[in-house]
């Protein structure tokens, strides 16, 4: 009988985000090596891709925070979180079960790289972000991964040089993936684009926060300026606005209307929708736009979206600066990289789509050049780094 690789995972607060997304595919990868087992510590939330996990070897603690709601105690969940996991180690080695690896996922989770050491265990920190609220917190834990973790995985080049200072030696890349599900599911869509006529209206799309930085100025102000201008009649923009439970439609709309001082119903090109799923936003779509910038406050250290629209035959417009989108879609090839704050440039990008032939040859290219960042791919990558 093969003896079983006991695999210790830790993730902060569950939801439908990038994070615990990419940390869900990461335990499929895991699982689906035949000796191995995991126990998955975790903040419970209502809903998210963890909660959703099950598996004969996946063990799942889900840590309730009573405080959860409450922005300034939120850090002080984290603290929580590594008191829970302690103490689960504790009772593990009493019953002589010993973790061989642990993987901490995200930033706040670092904190338990200590007590990783004191148990002997060999820890991964996987790392998404480049730094969280308070920065003092952020700088420390960063510190305590440089001394502590046996390795460091950052999602992609332009990540891993912004926090080379903090990650150990032998730390390396992999950039991430879609599920197995969504890749089957964008396959579907990737046909029916590929397949349907090219007709007007030709649909602009950005999925978005209400985070500062994240382009929401410049999509709104490109759908203000198509509105004044004829030659951009045929164009339909349409934003996809995560709610993430902490906003209400109509104070969005609020926001959105003070961003560019107009009336929003006198904008008569733009639809916009609110916590869409996936197939709702890709599947009525031609161009996507992910229009963050590192310079207005926010730094994309992957860009999931970007990727997913590629898994759907669909040309994206990213920034022109060293971000983990602009290494995901290839300059003139699956799309655009721009200046997010020259409207007038990414207008002409726009416009160029008008060529059908132009088109359909990008969008080939965007289905093609995905292909890179495939599950097979992630899940190999993380099975040569943990010997499995």
């Amino acid at each position: 009988m093969v003896k079983k690789i006991n695999f210790l995972l830790i993730h902060g607060q569950d939801g439908y985000t990038g994070a615990p997304y990419v940390f869900s595919n990461l335990i499929t990868s895991i699982l689906s090596s035949t000796n191995t087992r995991v126990t998955l510590i975790y903040i419970k939330t209502e809903s998210g891709f963890l909660k959703n996990l099950a598996h004969p070897h996946l063990t799942s603690i889900k840590v309730q925070f009573p405080f959860l709601n409450i922005k300034s105690l939120r850090l002080a969940s984290y603290f929580y979180l590594f008191g829970v996991a302690f103490i689960y180690v504790l009772r593990s080695l009493a019953v002589n079960r010993r973790f061989q690896y642990s993987i901490l996922n995200t930033i706040p989770t670092l904190i338990f790289l200590p007590a990783a050491r004191l148990f002997r265990i060999k820890t991964i920190s996987y790392l998404h972000e480049l730094s969280l609220t308070p920065k003092i917190m952020s700088f420390l834990f960063l510190k305590i991964n440089k001394i502590f973790a046996r390795k460091s995985v950052c999602v992609s080049k332009s990540h891993f040089s912004r926090l080379a200072l903090f990650l150990p030696t032998s730390s390396e890349v992999i950039y991430n993936s879609c599920s197995p599900q969504d890749e089957i599911l964008f396959q579907k869509i990737a046909l029916q684009n590929t397949s349907k006529m090219f007709s007007s209206p030709f649909i602009v799309s950005m999925a978005s926060s209400a985070t500062p930085g994240k382009g929401l100025f410049s999509f709104m102000q490109l759908a203000l300026k198509a509105n004044q201008l004829r030659d951009y009649s045929n164009l339909r923009f349409k934003l996809h606005l995560s709610l993430g439970g902490m906003h209400k439609p109509e104070d969005l709309l609020k926001m959105l209307a003070t961003l560019i001082n107009f009336d929003l119903s006198q904008l008569h090109n733009i639809d916009i929708f609110f916590d869409s799923s996936i197939e709702e936003i890709f599947s009525e779509t031609n161009l996507f736009l992910n229009l963050s910038d590192p310079e207005f406050g926010w730094f994309e250290t992957f860009g999931l979206t970007c990727l997913q629209a590629s898994c759907c035959a669909i040309p994206t417009i990213v920034s022109y600066k060293d971000c983990g989108p602009s290494e995901i879609i290839d300059d003139n090839y699956s799309g655009f990289h721009c200046d997010v704050g020259n409207i007038d440039q990414i207008l002409s990008f726009i416009s160029l789509y008008s060529n059908e032939k132009l088109y359909r040859t990008f969008a080939s290219n965007a289905l093609k050049s995905s292909k890179k960042y495939s599950f097979s791919t992630f899940s190999a990558n993380w099975h040569a780094l943990l010997n499995i």
